[in-house]
């Protein structure tokens, strides 16, 4: 998101900038871009426990833009949205894989959901939907597998971090959370109506008969609105390294990113998040940069080191 604001630059938060493994930490610190950039660079590494339902780029974003706001509660559905002060939310349909050790979900991108499926499916929520009276019909598309929907109240109830609940092997029981509050009530009852809805629908016979997944779920993210956005620092979410698909296809997507990185950026691991700022450009800094070693690997070590 850009905001505008005259006295800071824009800082790019760059999500899933580094993976859980020594090999990608590797890869990254080999890149000439940000090898040469973190050298010249004041770093301050924030970490963020596995159990947080917001995800590490989300927190990295808010705290980016200035917003305070807890854990579970930060509006990105809001912050990409063409009407900001407006709660809404991320509405994603997927699957549901639900067997006796856990749930495990299918996000829609690898679902193969046509946009007229998509149509169908969101009308057919809908309407259901409208029964609780936390959301409405007012929902647009953000991209080919999100929808922004209108809801009610759920600015400040803390929800799961969509990036939470569809990486590889994540239990959607761990992330459901404590049935307290009358949100949080509705939206489990939506979904369990959702589900039995969906498993006679038509629509799912097709897509069986096409041997492609059942849709019968969705998951509700990044509620919220903002209310004072010209206050915003100005920041930007990257998350081209989130969407990758395939190592090689992360690899390519940071080469290209290194080409061009900015002078204020913050790279999110799995462990916390790192934020770059220039040093001033003063004689005792450049000296201390050149007699010294890089503090890139260090860095990085930090963003994939488990937290207890």
């Amino acid at each position: 998101m850009n905001t505008t604001h005259p006295t800071e630059p824009l800082r790019v938060v760059i999500a899933n900038a580094v993976a859980p493994n020594p090999d990608s930490a590797q890869f990254v610190a080999a890149l000439p871009g940000l090898w040469a950039l973190a050298k010249r660079s004041h770093i301050t590494v924030t970490p963020h426990a596995p159990q947080l339902l917001s995800a590490v780029h989300e927190r990295a974003l808010a705290q980016s833009l200035g917003l305070d706001v807890a854990d579970g509660c930060v509006p990105l559905a809001a912050l990409q949205s063409p009407e900001p002060i407006i709660e809404q939310a991320h509405l994603r349909f997927c699957n549901w894989d639900i067997a006796v050790h856990g749930t495990t979900l299918t996000p829609p991108d690898l679902l193969q959901i046509s946009e007229q499926q998509s149509e169908w499916i969101l009308r057919q929520w809908g309407d259901l939907a409208l029964n609780d009276g936390f959301f409405d019909l007012q929902a647009t598309p953000g991209d080919p597998h999100t929808w922004l929907v209108r809801c009610a109240g759920f600015c400040a109830v803390p929800l799961a971090s969509w990036s939470r609940v569809s990486s590889p092997g994540a239990n959607v029981n761990d992330w459901l959370g404590a049935l307290a509050s009358p949100q949080i009530k509705a939206l489990r009852r939506l979904q369990n109506e959702f589900q039995m809805l969906m498993y006679t629908a038509p629509l799912n016979d097709e897509r069986s008969a096409q041997g492609l997944l059942p849709i019968n779920s969705f998951w509700l993210s990044g509620a919220g609105s903002v209310a004072e956005l010209p206050k915003l620092k100005p920041a930007r979410l990257d998350e081209r390294l989130l969407k990758a698909r395939s190592e090689p296809e992360w690899q390519a997507a940071w080469r290209s990113l290194d080409e061009r990185l900015p002078q204020h950026f913050t790279l999110c691991g799995p462990a916390g998040y790192a934020s770059f700022t220039p040093l001033p450009n003063t004689f005792m800094n450049t000296l201390k940069t050149k007699l010294s070693g890089n503090p890139l690997p260090a860095v990085l070590q930090q963003l994939t080191a488990s937290q207890q």
